[in-house]
Formats: C-alpha cells, structure tokens, sequence
C-alpha cells in the first residue's frame, strides 16, 4: 500500500497523515484482507455409505443396478458403490435422478 506522497509529493492522505494514522490505517486493510472464518474451507466430510448389514448393501446394489441396466444412470455410479467411494450425497441424488427418468421412461409409453 501506498501513499499518493510516495509517488509524487502530494501531502496525500492528508488527515490521515497529520493525524499520524498511517500505520493504524494499513493495520485495518491488513485485518479486512485476512480471510473470515466464514471463508475458510472446511474439511472434508466422510459421507462414504456405510450399512450395518449385508442385506441393505446388496439392496442398494441391485437398485443401483437394476437402473444402470435400464440406462437411467451411468455404469460409473455403480462402479464407485463397488469401489466404497459413492457418498450418501451421490445416492440421494441418484435416486431423484432415477425416478425423474423413470417417470419419463412411463410417461412416454403412455403419450400415444
């Protein structure tokens, strides 16, 4: 940060020159530049699928499954539930995705 005094002359900013608060001034822009808490990123959630039962598992399988073989979602989502990477997040949003397509997939059986 710079005074217009550095660059040429001019007594500039002047009260805050003569009230000497240069240095308080330039202290308050370092303070508002630094990141807010609120800015920070936040860590990673773990929100991998976890199922306390095999059953579960193998019924979340299929389900993915059964919509990858009616092409209503790509063969990688179910790739990503073998692998343990696929979050509560990507499911809940697989099954939206699902049932809007289904629903599609119906509704164009019936438009005669």
């Amino acid at each position: 940060m710079k005074k217009h005094q550095d660059w040429n002359g001019k007594y500039c900013p002047h009260r805050i020159l003569s009230e000497d608060r240069w240095g308080s001034f330039l202290k308050r822009i370092e303070e508002a530049m630094k990141p807010k808490d609120s800015e920070k990123p936040t860590e990673k959630d773990d929100d991998t699928m976890k199922f306390t039962n095999e059953t579960t598992k193998a019924a979340v399988r299929d389900y993915l499954k059964q919509a990858v073989d009616k092409k209503l979602i790509d063969k990688s989502h179910l790739d990503k539930f073998d692998a343990g990477t696929l979050t509560g997040g990507d499911f809940e949003g697989l099954k939206i995705i699902i049932a809007q397509r289904s629903a599609t997939t119906k509704a164009c059986y019936f438009n005669w």
